[in-house]
């Protein structure tokens, strides 16, 4: 894959691979990020603490696709890091989120680093928001959503770029597959339910076998009624603003959601040429000039 310098083998494990971060991210256009980066590694260093990239920017590292987004996990307190690092940065202001063990710091404008505790999340009844404890940074990996997004890269000079990855997730990128953690995961938070389908879309992936039994279960057993509207409208809201509407909605009807949601709508031939149309002239709009918030 395009992110990957190369790979070792797997050892206590866990697969070694090793991506040129400041290259990557130069190559995005912006020496800030790579600033940002040498400021955590001295955070790091003297709070003797580590920190990695998670997430999604990982995720599209390997993938060779931008990502705008910064997430650090610290194996230590996230919070003081956070200080620490908007200090060193002398960035604009730092939101914390003492519940969640989290931080966010508005470096400018345009850019924000969420910081957090690695940690173990519990979930009291299907759809609550967790509660969270420190964890290490195993932990912290096998709470995310899907195997593509548990991911980490540690920011630090000795395994700087060096892809920490405890549950295959550069083995389901390879094969494109879009695979659940744990049997429960569906059950837990309902919402990754819709975000399996935008990761299928976005990247072009397939849902893995049994993530897809694991789905389907969840659906037909009702958890997506157990979360809350505003929840699931904001998924559902990223969903239909990523590129392929149509495929989109698919995934949504093939999976009988609108059904399950008493979403009074049904995705057929009719629907599908509409949406076709609509893409049609949000093109010609885009092409002739009109800005973005007329479409």
């Amino acid at each position: 894959m395009d992110g990957i310098n190369y790979c070792r083998n797997i050892v206590f494990d866990k697969i070694f691979c090793v991506i040129n971060i400041d290259k990557k991210i130069k190559e995005e256009g912006t020496e800030t990020r790579v600033d940002i980066l040498k400021a955590i590694e001295k955070v790091s260093e003297s709070r003797k603490e580590r920190a990695f990239l998670v997430g999604g920017i990982v995720r599209d590292l390997v993938l060779g696709v931008k990502n705008k987004d910064i997430d650090i996990v610290v194996e230590g307190d996230g919070i003081e890091f956070a200080l620490e690092l908007k200090e060193m940065l002398k960035a604009r202001k730092i939101i914390i989120y003492k519940k969640f063990k989290t931080a966010m710091i508005l470096v400018d404008e345009n850019l924000k680093l969420d910081i957090a505790s690695s940690r173990v999340e519990y979930y009291e009844y299907p759809g609550a928001l967790p509660i969270v404890e420190y964890g290490s940074i195993r932990d912290d990996m096998y709470r995310r959503d899907f195997t593509i997004n548990a991911m980490a890269l540690e920011i630090a000079r000795s395994n700087i770029g060096e892809l920490v990855d405890f549950y295959s997730g550069y083995e389901d990128i390879s094969n494109k597959k879009i695979r659940v953690l744990h049997d429960l995961s569906f059950v837990e938070d309902p919402t990754r339910i819709i975000r399996a389908f935008r990761f299928a879309v976005r990247y072009e992936f397939d849902l893995e076998r049994d993530t897809k039994i694991l789905l389907k279960n969840a659906i037909s057993d009702g958890f997506l009624r157990k979360i809350s509207w505003d929840r699931l409208k904001q998924e559902l809201v990223i969903l239909f603003s990523d590129k392929n509407l149509i495929k989109g909605m698919a995934y949504l009807e093939k999976y009988n959601v609108f059904t399950e949601i008493n979403f009074n709508i049904k995705y057929d031939l009719k629907m599908k040429e509409s949406i076709e149309k609509l893409e049609e002239l949000k093109e010609l709009l885009k092409f002739v000039g009109v800005k973005k918030w007329l479409m």
